[in-house]
């Protein structure tokens, strides 16, 4: 199974995405926690969701830890 992830990890690296509908690229993956760290691509930060009463993830700038499973991630971006 490690092999099997070790493969995918290095599939993935580089992989543009979306999050939340914004682009991001996936930068590393963490094996033992299964998060993904993404960062922005052509954008200046995160935007957060409208139910948090606030416009960005100001505190996110540089990227952002996300589950690997997580709904928010659209996986198909050119």
């Amino acid at each position: 199974m490690d092999v099997m992830f070790r493969d995918w990890e290095e599939k993935v690296r580089g992989m543009k995405v979306w999050w939340r509908d914004q682009p991001a690229v996936i930068q590393y993956v963490n094996p033992e926690s299964k998060e993904l760290w993404i960062t922005l691509e052509g954008i200046e930060r995160f935007l957060a969701p409208r139910s948090w009463g606030q416009s960005d993830y100001e505190e996110y700038e540089d990227g952002l830890y996300v589950d690997m499973l997580s709904k928010e991630i659209g996986w198909y971006r050119e």
